[in-house]
């Protein structure tokens, strides 16, 4: 199944006028499997992805004005999780997933809703 992902973080130290963001926009293909239990459908599966992380610094006290940099590094993904009918169409999930990029490492809980169009 295809997958876009995207998170943003930014932090502020305004004792020390420092300012950070950090971003990453996700591409991924991922393959589940689904036990059939009643009531819900937990799944595990794996799968690969591309990462678009940038960086950006702001610190005009150290000597960093706008400081940024960006970069794109593939990975692989575990992931696991349920799923719980609303409909016949569709499904709440919830589920954890582990991003495994080098020198990069996430872990996100993902909770949304999914629409079967079969």
């Amino acid at each position: 199944m295809p997958s876009i992902e995207y998170w943003r973080n930014k932090s502020t130290l305004q004792t020390y006028d420092i300012e950070t963001q950090r971003k990453d926009a996700t591409f991924g293909v991922y393959g589940r499997y689904a036990f059939d239990v009643k009531g819900w459908k937990p799944y595990a599966g794996a799968g690969w992805a591309v990462h678009f992380l940038s960086n950006r610094v702001n610190a005009p006290t150290l000597g960093l004005n706008d400081a940024s940099s960006s970069l794109a590094k593939g990975g692989f993904a575990l992931l696991g999780g349920a799923s719980f009918g609303l409909s016949d169409k569709i499904d709440n999930f919830l589920e954890l997933k582990y991003h495994h990029i080098p020198d990069y490492k996430q872990l996100k809980i993902n909770w949304g809703l999914t629409y079967q169009i079969k």
